[in-house]
């Protein structure tokens, strides 16, 4: 639920399931603050819900509990900053929706903070797409992963074609895209060899990462 309303009437179902998780929590199951979550979740709670997520992450390591935390923080608070660490938990366990996610919410970050993608030194494009290319990835060789339902790969698409058609060292515009690129990120465009060396010197050293391959 929403973090607005009141939560909705717990029911006689409610309280027993809630019984059967607390019982599983005492005897440190590592899935009952997660089952807790979901449970308080479905019935609009979202103060207990984001609660148990949190135990569930931050004490059991639950990765699911990761993913459900960070998007509260991205769907509810609208904090990128508090979002960010606990999708980056579970996207490194292979979750391509988490990994997604982690994508898109280091674009939204760098835009809020610096109305920007583009700052040298301050750029999440290199990372962004290194998480998109490793959830479409993920997707492609997991059927056992929780799925973004093709949207990495749009979104993959999409980011690469923007890329592309500006020049990161000199902001040139050139419709039909660059071909050169920096070729440890793969996510940075270049009109010249003069361009990419400019743009490393004035930050992109900092903000270069190894490109995940797609196979």
């Amino acid at each position: 639920g929403g973090g607005g309303g009141p939560p909705f009437p717990k029911s006689d179902a409610f309280e027993r399931a809630r019984e059967l998780y607390l019982l599983a929590k005492h005897n440190k199951h590592l899935s009952a603050n997660l089952l807790l979550g979901s449970l308080y979740h479905a019935v609009g709670d979202d103060a207990e819900s984001l609660r148990y997520y949190k135990l569930g992450a931050d004490e059991a390591g639950c990765n699911e509990s990761s993913y459900y935390v960070g998007v509260y923080y991205q769907e509810v608070e609208e904090s990128w900053d508090l979002a960010i660490p606990y999708f980056e938990r579970a996207a490194k366990d292979d979750r391509a929706d988490a990994q997604f996610a982690l994508s898109q919410a280091l674009m939204q970050q760098a835009k809020k903070r610096y109305m920007s993608w583009e700052i040298p030194g301050k750029s999440p494009v290199p990372r962004a797409m290194y998480w998109a290319r490793r959830a479409v990835a993920t997707e492609s060789s997991s059927v056992s992963s929780p799925s973004s339902d093709g949207l990495a790969q749009h979104y993959l698409t999409q980011m690469i074609n923007l890329m592309r058609t500006r020049c990161a060292g000199c902001d040139a515009i050139d419709e039909d895209g660059f071909d050169k690129k920096c070729s440890r990120c793969k996510a940075s465009f270049y009109c010249s060899r003069e361009c990419q060396k400019n743009h490393w010197r004035a930050g992109h050293k900092i903000d270069c990462c190894d490109a995940y391959i797609l196979g």
